[in-house]
């Protein structure tokens, strides 16, 4: 017996040396360090059995900062140092409030630019290609409606007849949509990647049609209308995006502000009366808003 005790002790300690320092390690996010062996993993969790037990235990990768796998020491999807994306594939939709400033939300009814839109509506729904972790690409279709100021027309309409002459207005909208394509921008505020700041730089040749208006008066049981009819066209746009993600697991919530812009020119627009007086018109109307939007993102592939 004693001729091997050595050779037994050598033994004993070889396997508790390689033991402890071959073991896999699990580092949560609240900086706890789970001693173990990896005995499995998928896209959202980790199977693992401590030190000395038999039962398997399993935990989220997204309680998970780092983790290191002997069988594969290149496991770390949670290294917050990585500037590789764990998304790679991102639909975004949205709606919100197309806000009309300068000459486009002016009520000027002086003014050859004034554009009398109202608060609108506006839809959007992008597709995001990430390529790092902070930096993209995005192909955007949006839907733009802006109401016009009827108000303003009546009272003009109203002052060019005398008392007595019953006056009435019709209006239609604002309306714009089509693809946009630009460059996406993600970066993380929070320590553990759920909350980031958005930014996007967009251009597209969306579509444009102006409000028809038809204008009429009465008196008497005489009357005159004038319809200048929906003036359609195409024009260079462009769009910036900014807000706030905030990711679950494939689903985030977002709310941020854009800014879109352009100046599109309506040609061979048809005026017309009710004694059958035809002219043709063109003008250019620019176009301004600042749109308050929230939606949401659904993350197709990692």
């Amino acid at each position: 017996m004693k001729n091997y005790c050595p050779q037994i002790f050598t033994f004993i300690f070889f396997f508790c040396f390689t033991h402890g320092f071959a073991q896999d390690i699990i580092v949560k996010k609240d900086g706890a360090k789970i001693y173990c062996r990896i005995v499995d993993e998928d896209s959202v969790s980790i199977v693992y059995i401590r030190t000395a037990q038999r039962n398997r235990s399993i935990i989220k990768k997204s309680e998970v900062d780092t983790y290191f796998s002997t069988k594969n020491a290149k496991r770390k999807p949670k290294d917050l140092t990585s500037s590789k994306s764990s998304e790679l594939l991102i639909i975004q939709v949205s709606a919100g409030l197309a806000i009309p400033i300068g000459d486009f939300g002016s009520k000027n009814e002086n003014s050859k630019t004034a554009g009398l839109a109202k608060i609108g509506l506006i839809l959007d729904a992008a597709l995001i290609l990430k390529l790092s972790k902070y930096f993209g690409f995005c192909a955007d279709y949006r839907y733009q409606k802006n109401t016009v100021d009827k108000a303003v027309l009546e009272q003009s309409l109203s002052s060019i007849f005398p008392q007595g002459v019953s006056t009435s207005v019709k209006v239609t909208d604002w309306t714009n949509n089509g693809l946009f394509g630009g460059v996406y921008f993600n970066l993380p505020i929070s320590a553990n990647n759920n909350t980031s700041f958005d930014f996007s730089l967009l251009v597209g040749r969306p579509r444009f049609e102006s409000p028809e208006i038809v204008l009429s008066a009465s008196q008497k049981g005489s009357s005159i209308s004038v319809n200048q009819s929906v003036g359609k066209t195409s024009a260079l746009a462009g769009v910036i995006k900014m807000g706030i993600r905030y990711k679950f697991e494939k689903v985030a919530l977002h709310a941020g502000l854009s800014f879109f812009t352009a100046k599109p020119s309506f040609k061979d627009v048809l005026i017309k009366d009710s004694r059958g007086a035809i002219v043709y018109t063109e003008f250019v109307q620019p176009m301004a808003t600042v749109n308050l939007e929230a939606g949401m993102s659904f993350v197709l592939f990692r």
